[in-house]
């Protein structure tokens, strides 16, 4: 593996560390009474249990969302002087498409590929939107001049290697290690990147089970002063009161937010 590419992987996971950490200090009694609670009234013993379930699974959300780019950084410094150019943004990109992350050459063919982190992330309607993101992306390209040859590449970064000519959406899908390989050259590079990504993940680990421990004590303290008074066997129902009025006082905040000054026309009314 280049130095490069290395030092951009342990760069980019720390920046995604740090920022995993700081969602996780945001979050207040407020938040977790936004979730479902009919759910935790069905499958919780007690509040303080939904509490904890409910934390958890904002946390492991917030690391999903954050790691979520990550692949596409990487893959853009592997390829590095072979890219022709980049999406920009969400809406937009050189491409012409959205769908298509990285336009690029790869052993003297044009190259057209878009970075999923895993198989999980497709789905029959991101499929369908998938195809069209490529014909749009071929078609503006072809419009710039004779191509020798060009290549749709469904690249997804983890799940059990595999190599599909004439997949539903590209010429090829190439999954995990092959994938890898297929862009870096390195038969190795998968189980290296495994390695550079440990770096730091004892003490982050260490750090995110004290922040989450405390966070959940917090939480309930929050939830228990909201709620003094209340009898153990109405907290459910005072909570999901509580909830819609939360919900109400968020709609009306949006809507006074958008709503547009009255001109001054000269009556009264």
């Amino acid at each position: 593996m280049e130095k490069h590419v290395s030092e951009k992987i342990v760069e980019e996971i720390k920046t995604i560390r740090e920022k995993i950490l700081e969602s996780v200090d945001r979050i207040d009694a407020d938040r977790i009474l936004k979730k479902n609670l009919y759910l935790g009234c069905a499958f919780n013993s007690n509040i303080e249990s939904f509490i904890e379930d409910s934390v958890n699974g904002i946390v492991q959300a917030s690391i999903e969302t954050h790691f979520g780019n990550f692949f596409e950084k990487i893959v853009i410094e592997v390829l590095d002087t072979r890219i022709i150019s980049i999406k920009k943004d969400k809406k937009q990109s050189k491409t012409g498409t959205r769908g298509v992350d990285i336009d690029c050459e790869i052993d003297g063919e044009r190259c057209l590929i878009s970075v999923k982190s895993s198989s999980n992330t497709l789905n029959s309607s991101s499929g369908s939107a998938q195809v069209k993101d490529f014909n749009t992306a071929v078609n503006i390209i072809s419009g710039h001049g004779k191509l020798p040859c060009l290549k749709k590449i469904m690249g997804i970064c983890c799940g059990p290697p595999s190599t599909s000519y004439r997949s539903k959406t590209s010429d090829v899908q190439l999954v995990g290690r092959h994938f890898w390989t297929f862009i870096t050259k390195e038969e190795n590079f998968y189980l290296e990147l495994c390695g550079h990504l440990r770096t730091g993940s004892e003490e982050f680990g260490e750090e995110l089970i004290n922040r989450r421990k405390k966070l959940i004590e917090k939480v309930i303290d929050e939830f228990y002063i909201l709620f003094h008074g209340v009898r153990k066997e109405d907290l459910w129902e005072t909570a999901i009161i509580y909830s819609y009025s939360i919900k109400k006082r968020n709609n009306k905040s949006k809507s006074s937010s958008r709503k547009k000054p009255r001109k001054k026309t000269g009556y009264l009314f």
